[in-house]
């Protein structure tokens, strides 16, 4: 696990990377961290691994998307219905959300034995008892939360994540 404050300041270049690739209308669909190389001498992300990326001509197209793609431990919950079209932007920043807890705590927010348990656990929504998130800064528990907002309408946008990452520095 990664200390706070290089988690936070991973997770900003995280999304200034995400910011580039959804304002060009690329969304990744597979965001973890093994898709991510990580250099610890120069702090550098590199991203890899774009098999179940989608580029669309314009916005509308990636926030329709119906395929169910990418690993099964980061899809969102609206990932998760195959009769519901998602936002390829909303399940990148819900990823990230994910890559976060995993850089902070070793651990991932949402993991059952199987698939039902697994889908129950996501659309549940973040666990705030538990061990790891009730030992976190209020400003990261913050973060996660509206990273891994199980409302599509009210999770947080990238940009929205970088200012407020900007504004709750972690030293």
């Amino acid at each position: 696990a990664f200390a706070v404050s290089e988690a936070w300041s991973l997770c900003l270049k995280l999304l200034h990377t995400l910011r580039h690739l959804h304002h060009i209308h690329i969304v990744h669909r597979d965001i973890k961290p093994e898709n991510l190389l990580y250099c610890p001498r120069t702090h550098t992300l590199k991203w890899i691994d774009f098999g179940y990326a989608k580029h669309g001509e314009t916005s509308n197209l990636l926030k329709r998307l119906s395929t169910r793609v990418g690993t099964f431990w980061y899809q969102a919950p609206e990932m998760l219905n195959t009769y519901i079209s998602y936002s390829g932007y909303a399940v990148d920043v819900w990823a990230v959300g994910i890559t976060l807890h995993f850089m902070l705590f070793h651990s991932l927010p949402f993991m059952e034995p199987n698939e039902w348990l697994q889908r129950l656990s996501v659309i549940g929504g973040i666990n705030p008892f538990d061990q790891a998130i009730r030992t976190c800064d209020t400003s990261v528990l913050k973060l996660l939360q509206g990273a891994l907002e199980t409302d599509v309408q009210k999770r947080w946008g990238v940009n929205y994540m970088i200012e407020y990452i900007g504004e709750h520095p972690q030293n």
